[in-house]
């Protein structure tokens, strides 16, 4: 079966999270990008069809990738939104006041998935 941008799998919990995702972050050149460039990119990949959105405290584009979805005109339940607890936030109250500081940037109600950053660059976050 072909896939497109919104296609699906369904979790274990029933939700349904998009097989493709746009990210803010694909080099370490992305967490130079100014914002205005990470807002206008991420309406353009909504504009497209992608329905999942990926950011990160450490890449400084929650607010700039919440914005472009409430500007995108979509409804909130049809976008993916997901974060990173950044390695600085690691432990129970580290990590719970990082998800709050999220939601609190990205104004969007709620985060569909809210997961640890991958250690790639290990020195930088």
């Amino acid at each position: 079966m072909a896939q497109s941008l919104q296609s699906t799998y369904k979790l274990v919990s029933g939700y349904e999270i998009p097989v493709v995702g746009f990210g803010g972050d694909t080099s370490l050149i992305a967490l130079h990008r100014p914002s205005d460039v990470t807002e206008k990119v991420t309406l353009k990949a909504l504009e497209l069809g992608y329905r999942h959105v990926d950011s990160a405290k450490v890449y400084g584009n929650e607010q700039q990738s919440a914005a472009a979805i409430r500007k995108s005109g979509l409804d909130r339940s049809q976008i993916f939104y997901t974060s990173k607890v950044p390695k600085s936030y690691m432990g129970y109250e580290q990590a719970k006041k990082a998800i709050e500081e999220s939601i609190a940037a990205a104004n969007l109600g709620y985060i569909d998935l809210y997961g640890l950053l991958r250690l790639r660059y290990p020195t930088l976050y």
